[in-house]
C-alpha cells in the first residue's frame, strides 16, 4: 500500500517501538498495582521458607490476582506442583474434590511458560524458585504479549512489508479486547490461545500470496500452526479450522471459474495441511499422554481422533475445490469409499461429544462470560445483553469498531475484484473471522479470538490494496480510520493511576484480602484441612492456604461440585454425616459475601429451608460441628461482612455443644443469640460446670451484673464440690479464663497449671484465637510456660501475627 511516506521503514520503526514502550508502561503499572494489593492486610509479612513447596512458610501463599481471577490461581497451583514434584507434565491434583482429586484436561505448554519464566526470574534474583511462580504471574503473559508483537511485526514486514508492518504492530499491541489477553497478574492461557488463532492463519496467507512454488511449505507451516491451537484449546481451535474450510470453500467459489497468472488459480494444497495438522496433533497427544495416560476417548482436550478429522477434512476440502472448478472424478467405488470415510472421520467429533455428553467446543473459556482480564470489564451473558444494559459504551463501541474490516473486505472482494490470490486470501480470512464473529455474540471471551482473525483479515485487505491502484481519498480515510482505532483501543487499554491515598482496591480483591488471611488461619489451625465453602471461596482458600476442598469454579471439578451440591442440600443429619466424612471434610465456612452454599442447597433440594446448609443459618448446628471464632481484618467498606466457621469434630454432649456455642456467639459479639444461647444453658443444665462457664461469659457480655455475681457463686460452689475433675480440656481453659477475671488468682492458677500438664497438639490447636492469646498472657502473668519446646512453638504460632508482637 502505497502512502505518501518519504521512509515506511521509519514509521515502522517509530510505531514498533512506540507500541513496545505502551505494552511495557502498562503492564509495569499493572504489576505495581498487583503487588500493592498483595502487600495489603500482612501480605508482605509472611515468612519465606525455601523448602516450602510454596517458597513461604507453611505452605501458604500470598500473590492476589487482580479482581480474584481464580482461573489464575489455578495455573499457579498446578505449575508449583509440576516444580515441587519434578513433573514435567500434571494430570491429576488432589487440592479439590478431595480427598481423591482428580484428573487435570489442560494443556501443558502455558505451563511450561510460566515455568521458563519463574525459571529466568529465580536465576537472576535469590527468590526460591516456588516463589518465583508467583512473580511470573506478573511476568509470563506481558512478555508473551512482547514476543507476539515483536515476532508478528517481523514476520509481516517479512512477507508483506513495512506498511502492513507498521499496522500489525499497532493492533497487536493495542486492539481491544484483545490485548486485555495479555495481563500482569492474572496468568492464563488466553493469550496463547489468541497468538495461536492469528499464526495459524498468517502462513496460510503467505502461502496463497507468495509465489507458487512456495505455496506447499507454507500450508505445512500453517497446519502445524493449527496444531498447536488445538493442543493449547480444543474448544477454540475446533470451529476456527471449521471457519478455515468454510474460507476455503468460499475462496473455492469466488475463484473456480478464474484462470489467474503464474499459477495463482491452481489448487491449494489442503492434503499437506492436513496431513501436518494431523501429525502435529498426533505429536502433541504423545507429549501430553503417554504412555501412561492414552487410551482415553474424552476428546475435549487434544486426541488423535481430532487429526484423524483433520485429514477427512483435508480430503473433503480437494474433492470440494475439484467439484467447484468443475472436475469431476470418476465414480468408483473405491472414490465414494473415501469420500465417506473422509465425512465420517469429521462428523466422528461432533457426534462423540454428543454421545459421552462432553462439553467440548461450546466450554470457550474460564473466565465465564467476562469480556477480557482487565480491571472493571463488561461482564454480560452475551453481546445483545451487553449493548442492552450498557448501551453503546467506549468498550463496546471500540470493540465493534474493528469489524470495519469485514465490510472493507466485502467491498474490494465485491467492487475491487482483485486477482485471483488476494480473492482467495480475503475469503479464507473472512471464514474463521465470521465463525469466530457468531461465537462472540453469545460467548464474549471469543472477542479476543475475533481480533485475532481481523488481524490476519487486516494483512490480507493491506496486501490487497498494495497491488491495486485506490484513490488517494480512500488510502488517507482508511489510515485516517486506523489510527483513530488504535487511539481509542489505547485509551481504554491505560491503566488507572493510584490517587494520593494508593490504588483503589476493588470489592472482589477485598473479598480476596479476607479470605487469604481465613485461608491462613485455617492452615495454622490444621494443615491438612479439607473445607466445604462456595467455590470462589474454596479456590482462594486451596491456593493462599495450601488446604484442600471439594467443589470449585474449574470445570474439570464436576465431581467435586456434585458431592457439594449434595453435601449441601441433604436433609438427614446422619446422610449428612457420611457424607462428610467419606469426603474427609473437616471445616465448613458460610461467608457473608458469597451466599452459594445457599445456591448449592438450591440445585440439590426442593425445600433448601430443610437443607443441611438450611439449618446452620438458623444456628442449629448438628453435635458433631463446632463453630470456631474468626476475627477478620478490618478493611475498610467490609465492616459489615462476616464469616462462620464449623469445625467438624467426635460427637459431643449436647451440654458440651451447647456451652461452646455460646461462646462462640461471645467471642464474636452475637449478644441475643449468646442470651437465648445462655437461658437454654441454664434451663437444660444448670448444674453441669461447663455450662455455668459459658454463662458467666454471656452474663458479663450482656453487662448483667447481679447475674454475673450469681452465676460465679454458683461457680464457686461446683468447684468446691469437685465439678472440675473431668472437664474437657478446651472447658479447662475457658475456666482458667473466667477465674482470672474474677480475680480469682490462686485457683486461676490451679487450673493453668492442670491445662498445662494435660496439654498435647491437638488440643492446643483446638482453641480459638481469643482462648490462646488469653492463655498466653496468663501463662506470662503467673511466669508459667508450656514445657515442650515444639508445643511452645506452636502456641505462638497458632496467634495472629500482631498477637504475637504484644507479646
Amino acid at each position: 500500500m502505497r502512502f505518501s511516506l518519504r521512509s515506511p521503514l521509519l514509521l515502522l520503526s517509530i510505531v514498533l517501538a512506540g507500541a513496545v514502550a505502551f505494552v511495557l508502561w502498562a503492564d509495569a503499572a499493572r504489576a505495581r498495582r498487583a503487588t500493592y494489593v498483595s502487600e495489603l492486610a500482612g501480605g508482605a509479612s509472611v515468612a519465606v521458607d525455601r523448602a516450602s513447596p510454596t517458597g513461604y512458610a507453611g505452605g501458604v501463599r500470598v500473590f492476589i490476582a487482580p479482581e480474584r481471577n481464580n482461573d489464575s490461581y489455578q495455573w499457579l497451583l498446578q505449575t508449583q506442583q509440576m516444580l515441587a514434584r519434578d513433573e514435567w507434565r500434571v494430570r491429576h491434583v488432589d487440592f479439590d474434590n478431595a480427598p481423591t482429586g482428580r484428573e487435570v484436561r489442560s494443556a501443558s505448554p502455558y505451563r511450561w511458560w510460566l515455568a521458563l519464566v519463574a525459571w529466568f526470574d529465580h536465576t537472576l534474583s535469590i527468590r526460591p524458585l516456588a516463589r518465583s511462580v508467583e512473580r511470573a504471574a506478573l511476568l509470563a503473559d506481558p512478555a508473551l504479549h512482547i514476543l507476539l508483537l515483536l515476532g508478528t511485526a517481523v514476520f509481516v514486514v517479512w512477507r508483506f512489508g513495512p506498511v502492513a508492518g507498521t499496522w500489525t504492530a499497532a493492533a497487536v499491541a493495542v486492539t481491544f479486547p484483545f490485548a486485555g489477553a495479555f495481563v500482569s497478574g492474572q496468568p492464563g492461557d488466553e493469550g496463547w490461545i489468541e497468538a495461536a488463532a492469528l499464526w495459524s492463519l498468517l502462513p496460510l496467507l503467505v502461502g496463497i500470496l507468495g509465489q507458487s512454488s512456495s505455496i506447499r511449505r507454507w500450508f505445512i507451516a500453517g497446519g502445524i500452526a493449527g496444531g498447536c491451537f488445538l493442543w493449547i484449546s480444543v474448544a477454540t481451535a475446533l470451529p476456527m479450522l471449521v471457519g478455515i474450510a468454510l474460507g476455503a470453500l468460499l475462496a473455492g467459489a469466488l475463484t473456480a471459474r478464474a484462470p489467474g497468472d503464474d499459477g495463482a488459480g491452481a489448487e491449494l494444497p489442503w492434503r499437506a495441511w492436513a496431513l501436518a495438522g494431523a501429525g502435529t496433533t498426533l505429536l502433541a497427544y504423545f507429549v501430553e499422554y503417554a504412555p501412561e495416560h492414552m487410551g482415553s476417548l474424552r476428546v475435549d482436550a487434544v486426541h488423535p481422533l481430532h487429526g484423524i478429522a483433520w485429514l477427512g477434512l483435508g480430503e473433503l476440502l480437494v474433492c470440494a475445490e475439484r467439484w467447484l472448478r468443475g472436475i469431476r472424478p470418476k465414480a468408483s467405488v473405491r472414490a465414494i469409499a473415501a469420500l465417506a470415510a473422509s465425512l465420517l472421520a469429521v462428523l466422528a467429533i461432533p457426534v462423540l461429544m454428543l454421545l459421552r455428553n462432553e462439553p467440548g467446543l461450546f466450554t470457550v473459556a474460564s473466565l465465564g462470560e467476562r469480556l477480557t482480564k482487565l480491571p472493571n470489564a463488561p461482564l454480560a451473558a452475551s453481546l445483545a445483553t451487553w449493548w442492552s444494559r450498557d448501551g453503546l459504551s467506549a468498550a463496546l463501541f471500540v470493540t465493534l469498531l474493528p469489524l470495519g474490516l469485514v465490510v472493507l473486505a466485502g467491498w474490494l472482494l465485491v467492487r475491487l475484484r482483485p486477482a485471483v490470490r488476494e480473492r482467495r486470501a480475503l475469503a479464507l480470512v473472512l471464514g474463521p473471522t465470521l465463525v469466530a464473529l457468531g461465537f462472540a455474540t453469545v460467548k464474549l471471551e471469543w472477542w479476543g479470538v475475533v481480533d485475532s482473525t481481523l488481524i490476519a483479515l487486516a494483512v490480507a485487505v493491506l496486501a490487497t490494496l498494495a497491488r491495486h491502484h485506490v484513490s488517494a481519498v480512500l488510502r488517507w480515510s482508511l489510515a485516517a480510520a486506523g489510527g483513530m482505532a488504535v487511539l481509542l483501543s489505547a485509551r481504554v487499554l491505560v491503566p488507572a493511576a493510584p490517587g494520593p491515598e494508593g490504588y483503589d482496591v476493588a470489592p472482589t480483591e477485598i473479598e480476596a484480602l479476607i479470605e487469604r488471611d481465613l485461608a491462613q488461619w485455617l492452615a495454622r489451625r490444621a494443615s491438612d484441612a479439607i473445607v466445604l465453602a462456595p467455590p470462589q471461596v474454596t479456590a482462594s482458600l486451596i491456593y493462599h492456604g495450601g488446604l484442600r476442598g471439594l467443589g470449585t469454579p474449574w470445570p474439570e471439578n464436576r465431581d467435586g461440585f456434585a458431592a457439594s451440591v449434595r453435601i449441601a442440600s441433604a436433609t438427614s443429619i446422619d446422610e449428612t454425616l457420611a457424607l462428610v466424612q467419606r469426603r474427609g471434610i473437616t471445616h465448613i465456612v458460610i461467608p457473608s459475601w458469597d451466599a452459594f452454599l445457599d445456591e448449592y442447597a438450591r440445585l440439590g433440594a426442593g425445600q433448601p429451608q430443610a437443607s443441611f446448609i438450611g439449618l446452620l443459618h438458623r444456628w442449629m448446628p448438628p453435635r458433631w460441628l463446632r463453630p470456631i471464632a474468626y476475627e477478620m481484618p478490618q478493611i475498610p467498606g467490609f465492616e459489615q461482612q462476616s464469616v462462620v466457621v464449623f469445625e467438624v469434630v467426635d460427637l459431643q454432649d449436647n451440654v458440651v455443644a451447647l456451652s461452646r456455642l455460646v461462646e462462640y456467639f461471645v467471642e464474636t459479639g452475637r449478644k441475643e443469640l449468646a442470651l437465648s444461647a445462655s437461658y437454654a444453658l441454664h434451663q437444660e443444665f444448670a448444674d453441669d460446670l461447663g455450662a455455668t462457664v459459658a454463662r458467666v461469659q454471656a452474663e458479663a457480655m450482656l453487662g448483667d451484673t447481679k447475674a454475673f455475681r450469681d452465676t460465679l457463686a454458683k461457680l464457686d460452689a461446683q468447684l468446691a464440690a469437685g465439678a472440675d475433675q473431668y472437664l474437657p480440656w478446651d472447658r479447662r481453659v475457658s475456666l482458667t479464663i473466667v477465674l482470672a477475671q474474677a480475680k480469682q488468682f490462686d485457683q486461676a492458677r490451679r487450673q493453668l497449671e492442670r491445662c498445662l500438664a494435660e496439654i498435647d497438639e491437638a488440643r492446643l490447636r483446638s482453641l480459638t484465637t481469643v482462648p490462646l492469646y488469653r492463655l498466653h498472657r496468663l501463662l506470662k502473668a503467673f511466669g508459667l510456660e508450656i514445657s515442650d519446646p515444639r508445643l511452645r512453638d506452636l502456641a505462638r504460632e497458632l496467634l495472629a501475627p500482631e498477637q504475637r508482637a504484644t507479646l
